[in-house]
């Protein structure tokens, strides 16, 4: 079962220094601390030249099983009770770009749009509006004792859509970054994030 809860501000939610080695995640009175594994920026190539668009920094809670090569990081992130995506934008990106961008990863990974959570996902992106310069969106997955996960969407704004879904949801979502590769930028961006940070 999958559905989207309105946008609500999540301060709370995530506490530390974007880019630092550690963050705190407050989940349901519950707090983990959440270790940086990964950094890398995204870059995209236009006309001639490369418009360097985010960092991309991953936050685990158990980094020590995250495997670094290239065909096992996407399946390593299955064990993983709860992680973080962070994009800090170099620049404002307008939604549709954002979401065409993870839409091509998807393509890239066999993803249907319309799937349980994805579809939901997606929306959240376009409600949330555009990335702007400075500013991070987020993406914090979390796997439920009770079973299914959770996926939290933070927007510019620091407003949030909370998604939840069953397994594989998550996984689905880090394709955009570990998955397969329709962009040689993104090739470079998911390389650079395996590397110990």
């Amino acid at each position: 079962m999958t559905f989207l809860l309105p946008l609500m501000t999540w301060a709370a939610l995530l506490s530390g220094d974007v880019g630092g080695k550690n963050l705190e995640l407050d989940w349901q009175g519950a707090k983990t601390k959440l270790e940086l594994a990964g950094k890398g920026l995204r870059a995209k190539k236009v006309a001639f030249i490369s418009v360097k668009v985010y960092d991309a920094h991953l936050y685990l809670a158990d980094g020590q099983t995250f495997d670094r090569t290239d065909a096992g990081a996407l399946n390593s992130l299955d064990g993983q009770k709860q992680l973080a995506m962070i994009l800090k934008f170099r620049r404002e990106v307008d939604a549709k770009r954002v979401i065409d961008s993870f839409k091509e990863a998807f393509t890239a990974n066999d993803i249907k749009f319309d799937a349980p959570g994805i579809k939901e996902f997606l929306k959240a992106v376009e409600v949330g509006g555009p990335a702007l310069e400075g500013k991070t969106l987020s993406i914090v997955g979390v796997k439920e004792a009770a079973g299914g996960e959770t996926l939290i969407y933070e927007n510019a704004k620091g407003e949030a859509a909370t998604i939840k879904g069953s397994t594989g949801l998550i996984k689905q979502v880090m394709s955009i970054w570990f998955g397969k590769m329709g962009e040689s930028t993104m090739v470079d961006l998911k390389a650079n994030l395996l590397k110990a940070p």
